[in-house]
């Protein structure tokens, strides 16, 4: 973080747990245990299978090794 109070450095943050909220809060759960693999499996989702026009139509892993890749 770079200064006090300065709400852009938790931005994305706060986006990505909104989404996440949004997504996977929908639901009710028994057990503390199942929360967390709903959301260990949302987050697979979210970084692995969602696509996204802003990453010209590909997941976040696959925008990453592309970039990398066009980098070396």
């Amino acid at each position: 973080m770079s200064r006090k109070a300065t709400y852009l450095d938790s931005a994305a943050m706060e986006s990505f747990f909104h989404i996440m909220k949004a997504e996977v809060m929908d639901e009710d759960f028994d057990t503390k245990e199942s929360l967390i693999q709903a959301m260990t499996e949302w987050i697979n989702f979210y970084n692995h299978r969602r696509i996204k026009i802003k990453l010209n139509g590909q997941s976040p892993v696959k925008y990453r090794k592309l970039a990398v890749q066009q980098a070396v």
